[in-house]
């Protein structure tokens, strides 16, 4: 080794800098998300039978919601995280953040246009592929 690569081995007790533990952090929004979702659905199915809110009772909500909310707690968590940031994409929106807080925001914008898109929309309107009826052809 010469003399400069023995200067940058590191001596001694190897120390890395703190860190937040994210992974703790990402796990707690996990089930602080799904105790949101399930009380707004429950608070949905309370106004759908009772009709006094339009925009709580609507089919979708509760799935957008978790986008909206999903994606806000994806960007503001890895502002704590050590990634590298300079990590390029074609589709990066922010360029100072990260990946994931890029797509942190595309779920936001995803999960609005979603909510705005399940209030226009009647459930009347929305057909699956259980209701669909197929008439069978008579022999």
């Amino acid at each position: 080794m010469t003399d400069e690569q023995k200067y940058q081995v590191a001596r001694g007790n190897y120390r890395c800098l703190p860190v937040h533990p994210t992974q703790l952090y990402s796990s707690a929004n996990a089930v602080m998300l799904c105790l949101v979702l399930y009380l707004f659905w429950r608070r949905s199915q309370k106004a759908a039978s009772q009709n006094y809110n339009k925009i709580l009772s609507k089919p979708g909500s509760t799935f957008a919601l978790m986008f909206i909310i999903y994606g806000v707690m994806r960007f503001l968590i890895e502002y704590l995280r050590d990634d590298n940031p300079f990590e390029q994409a074609w589709w990066i929106i922010y360029r100072g953040g990260t990946v994931s807080q890029n797509l942190g925001i595309y779920m936001v914008v995803v999960g609005v246009l979603l909510m705005a898109l399940f209030q226009k929309m009647s459930p009347g309107k929305i057909q699956t592929g259980l209701s669909k009826k197929k008439e069978l052809p008579r022999k």
